[in-house]
Formats: structure tokens, C-alpha cells, sequence
């Protein structure tokens, strides 16, 4: 895309990963880099995207960014590469209700489709294990669904943390829009900013990417609400 984007053709993709012994991309490693460089050197439009791919290219895989921290680098780049349509906001925000802004918009949080208001703090923190050091706390990005009765939790989240995945039933609901479907669960400790109490739960691990990293009933968060301390 980068390359079209750029005037040139998909033909010139291939011969520059040929002079490099292969136009398959993933026998083309530094065919790749030599496109990267290349692309990176012609300067007519920005190069944000070409820092992205190097990101998703990086080997091992474990320092590949997950889809979420992939979106909110591109989020964070501004319109050029991402339309309101993926930025969850409306085009028409005469239409929110008083005092909520595009930020704070009204959710679907599950199968009954009632909606919810998301708010709380926008980061919590997860305890996560290691097989060779103590446990850690890891910051992840909190939503509160305030009707839904279950924690979920993304899958890329859950693999990045080495949290124990077990099988569990299949559960289906929907949140914001999107199906949600989980065949594993997980439990984890996790807490929020300021709170003196930690909360030992379970979570369904989606099956697919998710648009949230965590998603929270509200009698947790209330619960870590109330152990909050100003001092």
C-alpha cells in the first residue's frame, strides 16, 4: 500500500526484493529493509506508516506490537491514515446527549443491549507472572462496561502477559457493537490507580482482537472505587 502510495507499481515491489534473492516476503527479510530504506528516501509524504511495518517485521515475534498498541499508534498519528469511522466518534455530535463528549459516548456493552457509560480511570494494573522472577504489575487499558455481569479480556493481552488460559464454556455476548465470543477464561489480580484493595478475578479471554485491552463489570470497578485513598 505504502509503495502504491508512494507512485510506483506492485511490479517494483518484486524487483527490489529479487535483487535480494526472493520476492516472497517472508524469504525476503532484508529484500524488505532495502524497500523500507528505499521508500524512506523518496520524502514525499510521511513516513510514519514505514516505522509501523518495521515494528510489525521486528523478529522475535514477542517485540511485534499487539493489534491494540498498532491502533493507537495510528490513532496517535492523526486523520491521515485513520477515519472516523475507526476512531469510534460521531459525525454528528450535535446528536450526543448534554455533557457527554465525543470521548464519552454512549456504549452497547453486551447481549442485552443496554447501554453503558464508560468511566473510571482509563488504566488499571495487571499482576502478571514470570517463571524466573516475582510476580510484576503491568499497566493495561481499563474499560467499565456498567451492564455487563462478566470481565473479559483481550487474547493479545492475555498471550502478552503469560496469564494461564483454561478452557471454559462458550460464552457469547456484545460490546459496542461488536460480538464477542470466548472458549478459555483466565484469573488475574488486578487493581487501579490509587486503590489500597486488589481484586482476584476471572476474565474471558476473547477469541478474537477486541477493541478494549480489559473490559470490567461495574460492582468491580465500584468496588476499587470505594478502597481508593487521596493521601
Amino acid at each position: 500500500m505504502i509503495t502504491v502510495l508512494d507512485g510506483k507499481e506492485r511490479i517494483d515491489i518484486d524487483e527490489i526484493l529479487e535483487r535480494q534473492g526472493s520476492s516472497t516476503y517472508c524469504h525476503s527479510q532484508e529484500g524488505i529493509a532495502s524497500l523500507i530504506v528505499e521508500l524512506r528516501g523518496d520524502g514525499s509524504r510521511s513516513n510514519e506508516p514505514l516505522v509501523w511495518i518495521e515494528k510489525m517485521l521486528r523478529w522475535p515475534h514477542e517485540d511485534r506490537p499487539n493489534a491494540i498498541q498498532l491502533r493507537d499508534m495510528i490513532l496517535q498519528s492523526g486523520e491521515t491514515y485513520c477515519g472516523i469511522c475507526c476512531r469510534h466518534e460521531s459525525i454528528f455530535e450535535d446528536d450526543l446527549p448534554h455533557g457527554v463528549s465525543l470521548n464519552q459516548s454512549t456504549l452497547s456493552n453486551d447481549s442485552s443491549g443496554l447501554p453503558g457509560q464508560v468511566t473510571g480511570p482509563a488504566f488499571a494494573k495487571v499482576l502478571v507472572p514470570h517463571t524466573d522472577a516475582p510476580p510484576s504489575w503491568r499497566e493495561v487499558k481499563v474499560t467499565e462496561a456498567s451492564s455487563s455481569t462478566k470481565n473479559w479480556i483481550s487474547p493479545d493481552i492475555a498471550i502478552e502477559f503469560n496469564l494461564n488460559l483454561c478452557d471454559g464454556v462458550i460464552t457469547e455476548s456484545t460490546w459496542n457493537g461488536a460480538r464477542l465470543k470466548s472458549t478459555k477464561h483466565i484469573t488475574a489480580t488486578w487493581t487501579i490507580e490509587n486503590a489500597s484493595w486488589t481484586l482476584h478475578e476471572d476474565f474471558l479471554v476473547a477469541t478474537e482482537v477486541t477493541p478494549f485491552e480489559i473490559l470490567v463489570t461495574k460492582a468491580s470497578f465500584d468496588t476499587l472505587r470505594e478502597s481508593i485513598t487521596t493521601e
